[in-house]
């Protein structure tokens, strides 16, 4: 997986997020992602982190 298709991926994750917030009657901020990467290698990590993940 490439930089750009995680980036998009976490875009795409954010978009749901929001949607779901929305039928839910509640803020996006109200939510926080949780990025597991207990097995991934740093390699894999960077790209999330370059898109602005941080917890």
């Amino acid at each position: 997986m490439d930089g750009q298709d995680s980036a998009t991926r976490l875009a795409a994750i954010w978009a749901r997020i929001a949607g779901a917030a929305g039928l839910a009657d509640r803020s996006v901020q109200d939510v926080t992602l949780v990025a597991v990467s207990k097995t991934q290698s740093a390699a894999a990590i960077l790209p999330l982190l370059e898109a602005g993940q941080r917890v």
